[in-house]
């Protein structure tokens, strides 16, 4: 893994040297979260757990990325949960028993943040505890796998 971080961090320093068309903004910090996610992305290979941080790295790079670049990615912080909750699932896929009860109520978390529906969402008809609801529901998620026994 430290080899793979210096050969992106050498080629990172080597190009902002040259004259590349459109180099200043691809070479920001948002390529270096990119490089050292791509490098734990490598070592996930023999160690599972590592999905995880190379997810999010690679996540946050490709949104801070789109922000600067994209005029209609959305800035919402629906985004940060819809990261965190894919990097759960990429976690279950490599390890086949962690992450996905998280990855699945920070999803639906993100999806209901993300929703152009939201207005009608909040409407306490429609959802018990109005806004209350979601944060109730993950801290209870969370209770339930504080105290699951390991299989």
């Amino acid at each position: 893994m430290p080899g793979i971080i210096l050969i992106g961090l050498g080629a990172y320093f080597l190009l902002q040297m040259f004259q590349i068309p459109y180099a200043n903004e691809l070479l920001t910090w948002p390529t270096i979260l990119f490089i050292i996610g791509i490098s734990l992305l490598f070592q996930s290979k023999y160690d599972g757990l590592m999905s995880f941080p190379a997810a999010i790295l690679i996540g946050f790079a490709i949104h801070f990325h789109g922000l600067n670049w994209l005029s209609f990615w959305p800035s919402h912080i629906g985004m940060y949960l819809l990261i965190i909750s894919m990097s759960f699932l990429f976690l279950y896929t490599r390890t086949k028993h962690q992450g996905l009860i998280p990855g699945i109520a920070l999803f639906l978390l993100a999806l209901y943040m993300l929703s152009p529906w939201k207005p009608y969402l909040q409407n306490p008809a429609f959802l018990p505890f109005g806004d209350y609801f979601w944060p109730l529901v993950l801290i209870l998620i969370g209770i339930v796998l504080l105290y699951q026994k390991k299989k």
